[in-house]
């Protein structure tokens, strides 16, 4: 037990850090770090796009890789993670004392920071989808809400030491916990070792399915990205966007721990999406028109719901791999590519807003009109009947993140209050007759998950396992691995008494 609490600090600690680090360079738009006469629009600018760039094209290609090559890795190995990103981060540092070299020292530190970075994301993420999907989330969410603190931190070193102490000290301890880290993940899931060639109508069910809920994130993604052109321009901006998507990411995990720990819920991206649309359209809106002071403001409340969104977005990745069976590297990809190269056009269109006049349109009119009509097209691109005048279900929707209540789920006995409730789970299948009711039933109240719901009712029905794999579109393995997860959470070993335990709800 000591040493599973180890491990977990180790995979804590090791995300952390690699949150830390990037909100110093990456996320916000500035550097914090960072003399003010070295942060100029050339560099900043030249920095991100170059960034941008090679950050989405590595997701692009990790998506593409752990698809199409069987004998692939199955994550990078710490060395190519760590090369990339230290000599990035030492770039980064010797622009601010070579200025004849500044340029080009600024373009391969966001050239080589970007690919780290991707690599680092795609590596944790399969460090916490080895994990059971309750404690590869919770370890998230942990070392989200633990990053804050590290980046916190690090305002109070002087800025001199902490611009060396981050290649020096804090990435190089990253990879460590990174290495540590991957000695205990299970890589003998299906998720890890099945070819994907043998299974490409998975991958492809599962791209079709997610990009939809990945394109709403990426609307967050958006209005981030414009804000963070803007930095360049109102140094007002540039004071919070750093603070702001910390302060998000921590606020967002320490709510989601204190529902997590007594409540299962869930969120739908899409309908969360839904939600916050009016409000972002009003908020953009209203830019020409508040000017400077309500810029910072907005600023704020767009990276803090960001952070929060690719939060939610990581634990959705976890999900995805285990529901079905892929790599966590492809499921992450994919979310990543579409997400962040939505946020690199935010910053690129925020910028062309900037730098050029249009007959008029002040700058702010131009960012205005032009996110409307893309967060409208967004909307219309994520129904799934754009002529349709009532919103899809949620239970038709793939983008609903599931969340059974950590408290419940370490009781002795199982909660058998909560059966009582089964219908009104909004994510749970329609009840056909009394056999699915008590499905729904067990699901309640021995903490099962929406897709071990389904492939138990299949099992009590008995329908075999190929029938029930090509039903889900999941492999033949994927199916016996929820099994595996459902008789150990009904504490049985066989069918008959999956059929003895239904029969007694």
């Amino acid at each position: 037990m000591e040493r599973t609490g180890t491990r977990n600090m180790v995979i804590v600690l090791g995300y952390a850090l690699l949150l830390a680090v990037n909100a110093t360079s990456i996320w916000g738009g500035v550097f914090p770090f960072f003399p003010e006469e070295f942060q100029t629009d050339m560099v900043t600018t030249t920095f991100y796009l170059a960034q941008a760039l090679t950050f989405c094209g590595t997701f692009v290609v990790a998506l593409t890789v752990s698809y199409r090559q069987d004998n692939a890795a199955r994550f990078p190995r710490t060395s190519l993670v760590l090369t990339p990103w230290l000599a990035g981060s030492f770039c980064l540092v010797l622009a601010m004392y070579l200025p004849n070299l500044t340029l080009l020292l600024v373009i391969a530190a966001g050239l080589l920071q970007g690919t780290g970075a991707a690599l680092a994301l795609c590596s944790w993420q399969a460090c916490f989808a080895s994990k059971s999907v309750d404690r590869g989330g919770l370890l998230m969410v942990f070392g989200t809400a633990t990053a804050t603190l590290v980046y916190l931190l690090l305002h109070l070193v002087p800025e001199a030491v902490t611009a060396f102490l981050i290649p020096l000290v804090l990435i190089p301890l990253c990879g460590l916990c990174l290495s540590l880290s991957r000695r205990s993940m299970d890589t003998s899931q299906p998720m890890f070792t099945e070819p994907t060639r043998e299974h490409a109508r998975v991958y492809q069910h599962v791209a079709r399915t997610y990009w939809k809920p990945a394109l709403c994130i990426g609307a967050l993604g958006f209005s981030s990205g414009i804000v963070r052109a803007l930095a360049l321009y109102h140094s007002n901006v540039g004071d919070v966007v750093n603070i702001a998507s910390m302060v998000g990411a921590l606020l967002g995990a320490v709510v989601l721990i204190g529902f997590w720990n007594r409540h299962s819920f869930s969120f739908n991206i899409y309908g969360i999406f839904r939600l916050l649309l009016p409000a972002l359209l009003t908020a953009f809106l209203l830019l020409p028109f508040l000017g400077a002071d309500y810029l910072g403001v907005f600023a704020a409340f767009a990276y803090l719901l960001f952070s929060f969104a690719t939060m939610l977005m990581g634990i959705q990745c976890i999900q995805i791999s285990h529901n079905h069976g892929v790599r966590p590297t492809f499921a992450f990809a994919l979310f990543a590519a579409v997400v962040y190269l939505l946020q690199a056009l935010g910053f690129i269109f925020g910028h062309f807003a900037e730098t050029v006049s249009i007959v008029g349109l002040q700058p702010l009119s131009i960012v205005a009109l032009g996110s409307v009509w893309l967060l409208a097209m967004i909307l219309i691109a994520a129904e799934r009947n754009p002529l349709r005048a009532v919103p899809v279900p949620q239970t038709e929707l793939a983008s609903t993140i599931e969340f059974i209540a950590i408290h419940d789920r370490r009781a002795d006995k199982p909660s058998a209050h909560r059966g009582s409730q089964a219908h009104n789970d909004p994510l749970a299948p329609p009840i056909r007759d009394r056999l699915s009711k008590r499905c729904l039933m067990a699901k309640e109240t021995y903490g099962l998950t929406v897709r071990e719901t389904e492939i138990a009712e299949y099992i009590a029905r008995g329908v075999t396992v190929n029938v029930i794999a090509e039903k889900l579109v999941i492999s033949e393995n994927t199916v016996r691995a929820h099994s595996k997860h459902i008789y150990t959470k009904l504490g049985i070993h066989k069918r008959q008494e999956l059929l003895d335990l239904l029969e007694t709800m």
